[in-house]
């Protein structure tokens, strides 16, 4: 029988323990995921879902590749501090956005973004993006 008490669903054998340390499972897991860093991706409203046909869409490698430059930026600000930057494949062009954003918010406003892909529309989603962030990229 579930705890009455308890708004998660956790069968109730007898042991207030495990009910206990499951709901302080849960809140921790809650508390990380509102502290840990989470890439805000550049505004993408620009697109109909017919232009997504035409390049790739941000998906999950998307967004972990964003996360993932979030956690490092600090380092790739005060350590590598890059003078140019390049995306290949860049697809609608999230990802040099993010980049561009977050690199600029750390000081960093004299790199050269570059993008490339093999998909003439990735280019030009990459070239709109860009311009609807406000966002320089070659």
């Amino acid at each position: 029988m579930p705890d009455q008490k308890s708004s998660l669903s956790v069968p109730h054998h007898g042991n207030r323990k495990i009910i206990t340390k499951t709901k302080r499972c849960v809140r921790e897991r809650v508390r990380d995921a509102k502290m840990s860093k989470k890439a805000v991706l550049p505004n993408l409203d620009h697109f109909s879902l017919s232009d997504y046909g035409n390049f790739y869409e941000p998906s999950e490698d998307t967004y972990l590749l964003c996360d993932a430059i979030l956690q490092e930026v600090d380092a790739i600000a005060n350590i590598v501090r890059p003078k140019i930057c390049v995306e290949i494949g860049c697809g609608s062009g999230c990802v040099i956005n993010f980049a561009y954003s977050a690199l600029y918010d750390r000081g960093l406003k004299d790199i050269i973004y570059y993008a490339t892909d093999i998909n003439p529309h990735a280019c030009e989603a990459t070239r709109r993006t860009s311009e609807a962030n406000k966002v320089t990229i070659i």
